[in-house]
């Protein structure tokens, strides 16, 4: 069921009476007018025309950032500012479709991650690119390579001098931090489990990651933890150190209590690509097909999607300002004209 928000609209007119003399002076009387009211919805976005899109972040209603794939020599980068998206020009990857992810700290600070094909091996490393952004241009930061291949696929900032990002190799995943100077490599989970599909911190000494598996950061090491599933996770939002979710294949949703990671009652069996949230109370999850969900902080539910295509990722501005890409670039906000206004005036 479609969950919508109504807004009412009044209008208080102030009249500043301006006597002439004690005979002359007016007063006003204002007719009540009906409420005008909008709802909340998701709508396709044209205000750009783009190819595949991988990631999306957004700094505010006003900045926003979108890397996406249309074919070799690899990625595109797409700007939002606050009332069109413009191509941003091309991020160059060894591979045609892009595997990677951007993470905005604020407007004038962010990163992007490109994975390289997971084939090969010495001497022929397969090479991921960090980008970096300073407010006004897009740099080549850093190269990671290694020797069982190497393939940087998700990443998320604590600040501008903390930060993770975590790859797919030949054996599993590796994971490398980010000091405020350089990029290391910290910790490797190896096969049959590797979590490298995406990636959420809650603060320094407190993070996750998905994939093949779940893996949890304490502050000293990256272990893996107890998963209630087998099927693949492909993305994950904690709210808290006790609150978290993650989302993956069959429409799977697992929630963390703060113990356990347990599964949910999901109303879909379609993949669920992406996960959002805005507080315990409001999430979205997106996926193939254009499907979305929507938590209310009791149940997840459909709701209407404007398109059937794939849905690669989302994130949230507010709860009332969002975007979902993939296939179509969609816009989560109020939604309806709103006319003119006219006050029947009476004057006595």
């Amino acid at each position: 069921m479609k969950n919508q928000l109504r807004f009412h609209f009044s209008l208080i007119l102030f009249v500043l009476v301006f006597g002439l003399g004690a005979t002359n002076s007016k007063s006003v009387n204002v007719t009540p007018l009906t409420d005008e009211i909008q709802s909340l919805e998701w709508t396709v976005d044209n205000s750009w025309a783009q190819a595949i899109a991988v990631s999306v972040s957004m700094t505010s209603a006003n900045d926003g950032w979108i890397l996406g794939s249309r074919g070799f020599p690899g990625g595109y980068l797409a700007h939002w500012n606050g009332a069109t998206w413009a191509d941003w020009g091309t991020v160059p990857s060894s591979q045609a479709f892009v595997r990677g992810d951007i993470q905005m700290v604020s407007a004038n600070d962010g990163w992007i991650v490109i994975g390289g094909p997971l084939s090969g091996g010495w001497p022929n490393l397969a090479q991921s690119i960090i980008y970096r952004w300073d407010g006004s241009t897009w740099t080549q930061f850093a190269t990671v390579t290694d020797p069982n291949a190497v393939s940087l696929t998700a990443i998320d900032m604590i600040s501008d001098t903390d930060g993770w990002a975590t790859a797919w190799f030949n054996f599993g995943s590796h994971f490398y931090h980010w000091n405020g100077s350089t990029w290391q490599k910290v910790s490797s989970i190896w096969l049959p489990l590797a979590p490298s599909n995406d990636i959420d911190m809650v603060s320094a000494i407190d993070g996750w990651a998905v994939g093949w598996g779940i893996a949890r950061w304490d502050g000293n090491a990256w272990t893996s933890v107890t998963s209630p599933v087998t099927t693949t996770l492909n993305s994950i939002a904690m709210v808290s150190a006790t609150n978290g979710w993650a989302v993956g294949e069959g429409g799977v949703i697992l929630n963390w209590d703060g113990n356990t990671w347990f599964q949910m009652t999901s109303p879909v069996t379609t993949t669920l690509n992406s996960i959002a949230m805005v507080s315990a109370t409001n999430g979205w999850a997106v996926g193939e097909g254009g499907v979305i969900l929507h938590w209310d902080g009791n149940t997840w539910t459909t709701v209407t999607s404007p398109v059937n295509s794939n849905l690669d990722a989302v994130d949230m501005v507010s709860a009332t300002d969002g975007w979902a890409v993939g296939d179509e670039i969609l816009h989560y906000g109020l939604v309806g004209p709103i006319s003119k206004i006219y006050l029947p005036l009476v004057l006595k």
